[in-house]
């Protein structure tokens, strides 16, 4: 976005240049008028260019005009040539104006394919995550549906590919982009992520710093959608669970009591 507003800014700055440009030849020919001192003065002096033009148009006054007006009607020339490759209601007269409009509409087209391709460049970065997270949710609905999955399961995974859209952006493995850092970047950027889970947890408070940051790279990001079973009693414990955010129930094998609602920052 930034970049766009970068390069636009650019355009306007180019088309304020041509602009002066544009009104200097009108300029530079009224220079060499010879007027008497008449209440027609100013159409004496711009006879002939673009401003001439303009007041017999009705589109400046028969004085000509301030400098901010005529300013106004050149800009209004040079802005949609320089971008779009028309001229408008404003049009040279002079055979140096008419050379100077060419001129302009050869850097116009130049111009107007760079934005063309800036926009498109923008719109195609922005459109390729949601492209291949769709790509995926699709390639796991055909699979469900080869394999004539329940209605209920169909659900629950189109539930869970909406919240890793909204919550993560369908990201599922932050690893991927972690593991390509240098082993010291790794240890930074997981230190002062996941290390703070570990604090939390009282097992760890008599490990040095150097274990804790160890065993932080070791965390791997987990997922789970509403209602999944993380472990049932009297399962072999083989993982240890922190909760980074939502919440986790214990409740009884049998029975639907919630004994316990664990929150971000618990541990099991």
């Amino acid at each position: 976005g930034l970049r766009l507003v970068e390069f636009l800014s650019g355009v306007i700055l180019i088309a304020h240049w041509a602009a002066c440009g544009f009104f200097m030849l009108a300029r530079f020919k009224s220079s060499g008028a010879e007027c008497s001192d008449e209440p027609v003065l100013a159409t004496c002096v711009w006879e002939g260019s673009w401003i001439g033009k303009q007041m017999l148009d009705g589109k400046l006054p028969i004085t000509g005009g301030t400098i901010w007006q005529q300013y106004i009607r050149s800009f209004n020339w040079a802005l949609p040539t320089l971008v779009v490759v028309v001229i408008g209601d404003v049009v040279p007269t002079t055979s140096p104006e008419t050379l100077y409009a060419f001129l302009l509409m050869a850097i116009g087209v130049t111009v107007n394919a760079a934005i063309v391709g800036n926009v498109a460049n923008i719109v195609a970065n922005l459109e390729t995550d949601s492209s291949d997270f769709a790509r995926k949710v699709d390639e796991i609905r055909n699979y469900m549906h080869k394999h004539h999955l329940s209605y209920d399961l169909h659900e629950r995974v189109d539930d869970f590919t909406r919240y890793l859209w909204t919550a993560h952006s369908g990201s599922t493995n932050e690893d991927n982009f972690i593991l390509r850092l240098p082993y010291t970047l790794q240890t930074d950027v997981i230190s002062r992520t996941r290390t703070k889970l570990l604090l939390q947890c009282v097992f760890f408070d008599s490990f040095t710093n150097d274990t804790i940051k160890a065993l932080a790279l070791c965390l791997k990001p987990r997922q789970f959608c509403a209602a999944d079973v993380l472990v049932h009693a009297g399962d072999f414990g083989q993982s240890m669970f922190f909760l980074e955010s939502g919440t986790v129930q214990v409740v009884p094998s049998i029975g639907s009591t919630v004994l316990a609602t664990l929150s971000a920052g618990s541990f099991f």
